[in-house]
């Protein structure tokens, strides 16, 4: 009998054993915690229990600058004042209402709505003057006070305003500039810690700003020079044309570079909450529409580029009407026959899309897709879409022949002055940019941005051949001949699109966008221009609209960039 029991205890002693190993584990895994949550605790896991125990607001941060080439300033933060309330704190909340409602630009009945409520905490009014924390200091109301806060201000209000974007009340950025680079430019918060004791009522830890710092600037590859000149000569070609709207793009073509970046009309973005969505649209990178005979540039480098046509080459124009299978395509002017030349220096639309068919669907549509059409430019903003052009082997014999005079697909305005910027460069596909370099917060370089180098888009013989025929079209027997600079040699092309009528799916029998695209000087291009008019309600021709905008601001903009005319270079014929 005694073996037995003695085996019994034996037993037990061992599982006591491993029963108090496994509780003095646990007991010191537990203890090692506590340690390090009570002494070793990271800001995260703080900010998580502070989060858990109450509520912790980030406050709107100090964002760095955005400054254009020159220095001047285009977005800047300033500390505010944001006002809150305890309204069950606030004992006479009708006086209090009308004494905080000229400080905060809200009516005294707004206010009291906020002070009636039964809640802990309420935001009177974010981001207003400091005026209202200078009062509040002086004759203090009970249950109300003030956090600072910082704002985004635009100094020059709606120049470049679809370029800069703007940010909301948490000053994250939400459009243009501001949201491509928010992550550089938004810096870190300082943030409102409130918590509550075991009855729900508040208490303040305060407003941390222990990891609060600025963020880095940003210097844009704009001129507000530039700009300026540009919006000026752009709005008065809306308001003289009866457009809907205008676009206008000034690019440096070698580095891609973007000096003005145009819309009008434009927009307030010190004031953006009060407009509708479409207000701040970026057209420019955003809009998908047909380009038109800017088009037919393309057509015509394939042609030269294969050796499928030459500047000797004649072609027939049916006399102004080509019926082509079930379709007629007809041209401005009837003409009877025309050099390779002349087919784009008058725009002939019958000979352009005689040239794409006989091209073939698959080189028109590779030419196409070289020079970026279709595909996104990767300018650094947002929403910018690729546009709208099919595979090659779904083309028809008609599809071939619109799309060579610029009909049947949709490309973005920012593409159109991608393709000339190449033809500007000598054959390179470069990245069109604003951002230029990277400072902070004294304003001193922390790095240059960097874009990816430009891809060849035909032979540079060819691109040279091509520009000498774009040149032709800026002369007094081109269909650009209204954009002629006098005193340089300018190269460009004429657009005059139909739109889609978005109701029927249909080309509109009067909607039709206007452009004018184009580089001087044409031997050593400096700077391409787009213009476009969006619904020119008097005339709709981009040679006749568009073009004169292209020669008022080229008239300006070179002598500005160190150009200066020289009679002698003037081509008429």
């Amino acid at each position: 009998m005694d073996e037995p029991v003695r085996s019994w205890r034996e037993r037990s002693s061992r599982r006591f054993a491993v029963l108090t190993g496994i509780l003095s584990l646990a007991l010191a895994v537990i203890g090692g915690r506590v340690f390090m949550l009570a002494y070793l605790t990271d800001p995260e896991i703080a900010n998580r229990a502070r989060r858990q125990q109450g509520d912790v607001i980030e406050l709107a941060p100090r964002r760095g600058k955005i400054l254009d080439r020159n220095g001047t300033l285009l977005a800047i933060s300033r500390q505010m004042a944001s006002v809150y309330a305890h309204p069950r704190k606030v004992q006479n909340k009708v006086a209090a209402a009308r004494r905080l409602s000229p400080f905060v630009g809200r009516s005294p009945e707004a206010v009291l709505r906020d002070l009636r409520q039964n809640k802990n905490f309420v935001w009177i009014a974010r981001q207003v003057s400091p005026a209202v924390r200078d009062d509040l200091e002086r004759r203090p109301i009970e249950g109300v006070g003030s956090f600072p806060e910082y704002k985004r201000f635009y100094p020059s209000g709606p120049m470049a305003a679809h370029a800069l974007g703007f940010v909301g009340l948490d000053g994250k950025g939400l459009e243009g500039i501001e949201l491509a680079y928010d992550t550089l430019l938004k810096g870190k918060s300082s943030t409102l810690v409130i918590t509550r004791d075991g009855l729900g009522n508040m208490i303040f830890d305060g407003v941390s700003d222990e990891y609060e710092s600025e963020g880095q600037g940003l210097v844009l590859t704009m001129d507000l020079n530039v700009q300026s000149l540009v919006d000026a000569r752009l709005q008065e070609a809306v308001d003289s044309s009866g457009a809907k709207r205008g676009w206008a793009v000034a690019m440096d073509p070698q580095r891609g570079e973007i000096l003005a970046w145009s819309t009008v009309p434009s927009f307030d973005p010190n004031a953006f909450r009060t407009l509708s969505p479409h207000q701040w649209k970026n057209h420019l990178v955003a809009d998908a529409i047909d380009p038109g005979s800017t088009l037919k540039a393309i057509v015509m480098t394939a042609a030269l580029e294969t050796d499928a046509f030459n500047e000797k080459d004649t072609l027939y124009c049916e006399n102004g009407e080509y019926k082509f299978y079930d379709r007629v395509i007809h041209d401005f002017h009837k003409y009877e026959r025309l050099n390779f030349l002349e087919v784009f220096q008058l725009s002939s639309n019958i000979c352009a899309a005689k040239i794409g068919v006989d091209l073939g669907r698959k080189t028109v549509y590779e030419f196409v897709k070289k020079f970026g059409l279709g595909d996104r430019t990767g300018i650094d903003l947002p929403g910018e879409i690729r546009g709208l052009i099919s595979h090659y082997s779904s083309w028809t014999p008609v599809d071939v022949a619109n799309i060579s005079f610029g009909q049947g697909l949709a490309v973005t305005p920012i593409q159109i002055a991608g393709v000339f910027s190449a033809f500007a460069n000598g054959g390179q596909l470069v990245t069109p940019h604003l951002a230029k370099k990277v400072t902070d917060a004294h304003d001193r370089l922390v790095r240059e941005i960097d874009f990816p180098p430009g891809r060849r888009v035909a032979s540079a013989r060819t691109i040279e051949r091509a520009v000498r025929i774009l040149e032709s079209v800026v002369t007094d027997k081109g269909t650009g001949r209204l954009g002629m600079v006098e005193g340089y040699r300018a190269a460009g092309k004429t657009g005059t699109a139909q739109k889609l009528d978005p109701v029927t799916k249909t080309y509109s029998k009067d909607a039709y966008v206007a452009s004018f695209v184009g580089f001087a000087p044409a031997d050593s291009p400096r700077v391409v221009l787009l213009v476009m008019l969006d619904e020119p309600r008097k005339i709709i021709y981009g040679g006749v609209v568009a073009a004169p905008v292209f020669r008022a601001i080229m008239t300006e903009l070179l002598p500005y960039l160190g150009v200066y005319p020289n009679s002698a270079d003037v081509r008429t014929s």
